[in-house]
């Protein structure tokens, strides 16, 4: 299991509409701050650990998932409200939240932190291989 600290601001922007027209000066935007801890893993049952030469071996780990999510916490929404922006519908922190948690946001976060992520594979591989034997190369080949 792979671990990341992940933190953010999310914002929800809406107008207030009269029969389906904006009507102007009547934005309201809300922030909703966030942090959590990011599960991530890797399916370990398709890792290969293949021997490359006498005292070398390379280690091929598949794509990254995301697992779930520790310590969640997401700050008290900011509003923000134009001269008419009572007229705009209040944004649903709920549904803000759960984009925030969903499958689509966890592929992101694992795009966007993917050294770190193979950095922290590669360390847990390292140190089992480096139990058996210090004196194995190892390459790494990470899938995705």
């Amino acid at each position: 299991m792979l671990s990341l600290h992940i933190e953010g601001v999310t914002r929800h922007e809406s107008n207030g509409e009269i029969f389906g027209v904006a009507i102007p000066a009547s934005e309201k935007t809300t922030l909703l701050q966030y942090k959590f801890d990011a599960k991530f893993g890797i399916d370990g049952s398709q890792v290969k650990i293949e021997p490359t030469g006498p005292d070398s071996f390379r280690v091929t780990v598949p794509q990254f998932i995301g697992i779930g999510f520790d310590d969640p916490v997401f700050e008290d929404a900011l509003e923000s409200n134009k001269v008419l922006g009572f007229l705009a519908a209040p944004a649903v922190q709920t549904r803000m939240i759960n984009n925030i948690l969903s499958d689509e946001n966890k592929q992101k976060y694992i795009t966007q932190n993917t050294a770190a992520l193979k950095e922290q594979a590669k360390v847990f591989y390292l140190a089992i291989i480096a139990s058996v034997d210090p004196k194995i190369t190892i390459d790494f080949d990470f899938a995705g």
